[in-house]
């Protein structure tokens, strides 16, 4: 479906001034008169910087694809409420706004796996944001990247590879450029397209998914592209404990971080599940101040010696609670309405390719989800190769150019 270029020069909340730039002080939302914040609640609007279109340029040409940007770009940082099994958590996320253009569309883009907070996308010292903001702000679309529950404003524990605080975050914000109740000069339609990598792709296919049951109010869910996501968890981790992929460095961080952050999510012990000696250092390892290189530095050297025993012959045979919240929140098996398009690397060592491609032998046949491999790419290589054409694949459904 063709939709139409949407001609409104103003966004909620001074996203968008016409020709001039991020305004100068803060944009504050005063709290609710009574009860709970609600979620998608704006707390402030703070302007980063005005990117010209020379600097996104070189970001851009970083990128395979010779992607041409178009219009210099604002940044803002949004502080928004959204809520954690019912309870309200502020959080925030990179808002970057086409400048002095018509938007053409919304795109979310959910990052890929970050322990350290220092990198979250609305902080200076982003590990996402600058690419996407050049990529697709660059391009005339409002670019929106939550930094997650945990990283960024949040001060909880990350949710990590939990979809649904994911997902919340991300709909909240899109409730938040508007305004809760509507804000008047931001079109009432604006087609909504949806970007994931790694962590990302699980969940912006849960992301999909959670708004074709539950629509957002005014916007049109248009595409997905989903990049080297776990969409089936379970085999993912169960796959990373035998073999030459149960002595990667990589994997034995990524199983205790998943470890640490679903016993806290589900209020589990995670001395139930980790040995003695790991279940009370690591929680420490996760709590955003550390980098990769100090996490891998104090972890054991296999996937198997992070599991007590018992709890380990339990995942591997699909058993005990871990194994079944995993399953709780895979992306696999479920059929997308609007297209979705699965990018996967082949010779990813990060997330196995049977693991994205999950979704794809659910779904695909129904002609809904297409699979793209690319060819020698690995995990960030499959993620470099997905921006040319994935903005080509968006302006082909806003009707951009």
């Amino acid at each position: 479906m063709r939709l139409r270029v949407l001609a409104s020069g103003l966004v909620a909340l001074g996203l968008l001034a016409g020709c001039v730039g991020p305004p100068s002080e803060p944009l504050l939302r005063p709290p609710p008169a009574a009860g709970a914040p609600l979620p998608g609640w704006v707390i402030r609007l703070d302007p980063i910087e005005t990117r010209d279109r020379a600097a996104l340029q070189r970001t851009a040409d970083d990128l395979p694809g010779a992607i041409r940007v178009r219009n210099d770009v604002d940044l803002y940082r949004l502080v928004y409420w959204t809520q954690v099994k019912g309870r309200p958590v502020p959080v925030s996320g990179l808002v970057a706004v086409p400048h002095g253009v018509a938007p053409k569309g919304v795109v979310v883009y959910l990052h890929g796996t970050t322990t350290t907070r220092a990198v979250s996308p609305s902080l200076p010292g982003r590990a996402d944001g600058d690419q996407e903001a050049a990529v697709f702000a660059g391009s005339g679309y409002i670019t929106l990247l939550p930094d997650y529950v945990g990283l960024g404003e949040s001060d909880l524990p990350q949710a990590y590879l939990v979809a649904q605080p994911q997902v919340d975050a991300a709909a909240d914000m899109l409730k938040a450029i508007r305004g809760v109740g509507g804000v008047p000069g931001l079109p009432e339609r604006l087609p909504l397209f949806l970007m994931g990598f790694s962590q990302g792709g699980q969940s912006a296919a849960a992301l999909h998914r959670a708004l074709e049951r539950r629509p957002a109010g005014g916007y049109d869910l248009a595409a997905t592209v989903a990049i080297a996501g776990p969409h089936d968890l379970l085999g993912a981790v169960v796959g990373k404990l035998d073999g030459p992929d149960a002595k990667s460095p990589r994997n034995v961080a990524y199983l205790a971080f998943a470890a640490t952050a679903y016993a806290n999510y589900y209020g589990q012990p995670l001395d139930a599940l980790l040995t003695p000696e790991l279940a009370r250092i690591v929680p420490g390892l996760f709590d955003g101040s550390h980098s990769p290189e100090d996490i891998v530095g104090q972890l054991p050297s296999d996937t198997r010696r992070l599991f007590r025993p018992e709890a380990l012959a339990a995942l591997k045979a699909g058993n005990g609670w871990f194994a079944r919240a995993l399953r709780e929140n895979e992306t696999a098996a479920w059929t997308p309405g609007a297209p979705l398009r699965i990018v996967i690397g082949a010779a990813d060592g990060d997330v196995p390719p049977a693991s994205s491609r999950a979704l794809f032998d659910h779904a695909g046949r129904r002609g809904t989800v297409t699979a793209q491999t690319v060819p020698g790419a690995d995990h960030m290589g499959a993620a470099a190769q997905s921006y040319a054409p994935t903005l080509t694949w968006f302006e082909s459904l806003s009707g951009g150019s």
